[in-house]
């Protein structure tokens, strides 16, 4: 079963404490500020230098879900994630469920045990990608080179967030792909890969699956 976690959302500006802002997910912090009016188009003229500095606040999502009987009862409740970008914290309920730094991978947490019977509220906090990926850089100590601002290396995102020759600098923030609430049984098809192989003017396909639970169950493909 699935609980989308998509649609209305609220925003705002941790740094600077200001109001919440109606946000649609997916989205992110540009896209949502450009929709209520609050910052000027980046990619027309020079208006990428006045929102530019965006990237170096950080940012809170959240919005509210109801958990029925159904969700609670069920033996295994995940969070989902497809993109989340790019440093984020993940409450529910006021409780962290998970962190780390890569857009470019999905996320899969248990949350059964913060979930609670009615209202329960999910918070995605951002941390300001430009000082994040500063910082990444002089840890290190490397030097990179890059048509964008240069410390786009050190940090998980699409690279033209920090600049290119063909475009503005726009280092965004937010939840950028689907949220859900997967639920059910415990045994599930955590990944698949099929192998072809040819041989003889045919084609054998193995099918390899990862399941996960403690359960012998059959698939029919």
């Amino acid at each position: 079963m699935i609980l989308d976690l998509c649609g209305k959302w609220l925003m705002r500006d941790l740094t600077l404490g200001g109001e919440w802002t109606d946000a649609e997910v997916p989205s992110c912090n540009y896209t949502d500020l450009l929709k209520a009016n609050k910052i000027p188009d980046p990619f027309l003229g020079m208006n990428e230098n006045e929102t530019a500095v965006l990237g170096d606040r950080d940012w809170e999502y959240k919005r509210t879900f109801e958990a029925d009987d159904e969700l609670l009862c069920a033996p295994r409740a995940e969070l989902c994630c497809d993109m989340l970008d790019t440093v984020f914290r993940i409450y529910i309920n006021g409780k962290e469920v998970l962190s780390d730094c890569n857009s470019f991978i999905g996320y899969r947490v248990d949350i059964k045990g913060v979930l609670k019977k009615g209202t329960n509220e999910i918070s995605v906090i951002f941390s300001a990608p430009r000082p994040y990926a500063e910082k990444e850089m002089k840890r290190l100590n490397v030097s990179a080179s890059t048509t964008g601002l240069q410390s786009v290396t050190f940090i998980r995102k699409a690279q033209c967030h920090f600049g290119w020759d063909w475009g503005p600098v726009v280092p965004v923030s937010g939840i950028t792909k689907a949220i859900y609430i997967d639920y059910g049984g415990v045994t599930r098809i955590a990944d698949l890969y099929v192998e072809q192989r040819h041989s003889s003017g045919k084609v054998t396909l193995c099918a390899n699956a990862e399941i996960t639970g403690g359960y012998q169950t059959e698939y029919t493909l």
